[in-house]
């Protein structure tokens, strides 16, 4: 039968895993966030790139 301080130990074995884990995950969370982040911007240049050449292509002139 396990004594009170090895439940404590564990406890706090437990305890650290716990945070350890939750550190990982905002920080895998934090790096997909600024992944999309960039994606976005890249994604908006495209748009206005586009958006510049229908607008040249509407008013007739040459692209």
């Amino acid at each position: 039968m396990a004594d009170q301080s090895d439940m404590k130990f564990q406890a706090g074995q437990a305890a650290g895993q716990a945070q350890l884990k939750k550190d990982e995950l905002v920080s895998s969370a934090r790096d997909a966030a600024e992944s999309c982040k960039q994606s976005c911007k890249q994604a908006g240049g495209v748009m206005q790139q586009t958006g510049e050449k229908m607008m040249t292509w509407l008013r007739g002139q040459p692209m």
